[in-house]
């Protein structure tokens, strides 16, 4: 990963912790794939993932993670 995507992580982990989120995992690691960041927060566990991209970007975030990324998390996660 490059130092852009770090500090993209680094700055979604602290926006959420400030929320009250606690971080359960950090680049949380399975056979299918990674889940960037793992939290908990009124009972529940959230699995974000993190996409850095620039200010010009027209796309909507759903749209840089696609179905087999999607699946991967979701076996990912139900792993967890």
């Amino acid at each position: 990963m490059n130092n852009k995507g770090r500090l993209a992580e680094m700055k979604a982990a602290n926006y959420l912790r400030d929320k009250g989120y606690f971080l359960l995992e950090h680049s949380y690691k399975s056979r299918f794939g990674e889940i960037d960041l793992i939290f908990e927060h009124e009972n529940f566990i959230i699995f974000a993932e993190v996409k850095a991209r620039s200010e010009n970007s027209i796309a909507e975030p759903r749209e840089f993670v696609d179905e087999i990324k999607q699946k991967k998390i979701i076996s990912t996660a139900n792993l967890y």
